[in-house]
């Protein structure tokens, strides 16, 4: 089994497998979870960069037209009222 090694920051080690799955070694819980959090950016930074947009109703600032129905849904629920459509909560 081949490995490949990263050092996070000098926090946490992180050890690739054959397949590609992360073997994530810190000096504690802390640096560990530092690791793990590493090696999710690298595998999935689009899919958090999406979810940190859409859960601050601003996906249409990077997506266009695409994000917008995601931007005025999570509008609706930040400010309790609905653009556009004078709907009040």
């Amino acid at each position: 089994m081949s490995a490949k090694m990263v050092q996070a920051g000098g926090d946490a080690t992180i050890y690739r497998d054959t397949w590609g799955v992360p073997h994530i070694y810190g000096l504690d819980e802390e640096r560990t979870l530092f690791g793990q959090g590493y090696a999710q950016a690298q595998d999935r930074l689009g899919t958090i960069y999406k979810a940190y947009r859409k859960a601050n109703g601003r996906m249409s600032e990077a997506f266009g037209q695409n994000g917008s129905s995601m931007t005025t849904a999570r509008g609706c629920w930040a400010t309790w009222t609905c653009p556009g459509s004078g709907i009040m909560r």
